[in-house]
């Protein structure tokens, strides 16, 4: 869905249209709070978070990538609130590169399961997992396990709308998981960057 091939094909198309302004608003969280998004359930903006680690040995606070704040969804807050979501829909020129850092922390065992994962979806088009965690066999992380800090790059292939949606569901309502993101920014493709 995002090749590079068909990334440069539609920028070269583009090439002499106007570029639309790509925006990302308050992607690093810098603000404090979660202005510029959508979000329902246990969603909080936090300068560290102790890992949720039962087994030793304990694994360092997850600290901000960027910037004094990162946003966190937490699988359950052991109020009845058993999910949660962060969206933002935002615009870019086809062939910029949607950028974000993530993480995800694991604190419960089998088989409860807490599944999480990051979609994006252009306007009016099918979305795209870029990122799934404890969904099925293929992506199970260990018991009590984390899976750090990890850079996800995205080519747009289209200008226009997006929508970067993460989501984050308990198995049990018990011994929350944590989904956590920093970061986010559009850049455009060096090859992009030529055409201008």
């Amino acid at each position: 869905m995002f090749s590079r091939a068909h990334c440069c094909a539609v920028a070269l198309a583009l090439a002499g249209a106007t570029p639309l302004l790509a925006d990302v608003v308050n992607g690093s969280f810098d603000l404090g709070t979660t202005s510029g998004w959508t979000s329902s359930g246990p969603v909080f903006v936090v300068d560290s978070q102790e890992p949720r680690d039962f087994l030793p040995p304990p694994a360092p606070d997850w600290l901000p990538t960027s910037g004094p704040y990162f946003a966190e969804l937490w699988s359950t807050d052991l109020h009845g609130v058993n999910s949660a979501f962060l969206e933002q829909t935002f615009s870019a020129n086809a062939g910029n590169v949607l950028y974000f850092d993530c993480f995800y922390d694991y604190g419960d065992v089998p088989p409860y399961y807490d599944p999480a994962r990051i979609t994006l979806t252009p306007y009016g088009q099918s979305g795209a997992d870029l990122l799934t965690f404890n969904t099925g066999p293929s992506d199970e992380v260990a018991p009590a396990g984390n899976v750090g800090w990890l850079t996800v790059a995205a080519p747009l292939d289209f200008g226009g709308l997006y929508t970067l949606h993460l989501e984050i569901s308990d198995a049990d309502g018990s011994f929350e998981s944590i989904l956590g993101i920093d970061n986010v920014r559009i850049v455009p493709e060096p090859g992009t960057l030529l055409l201008s």
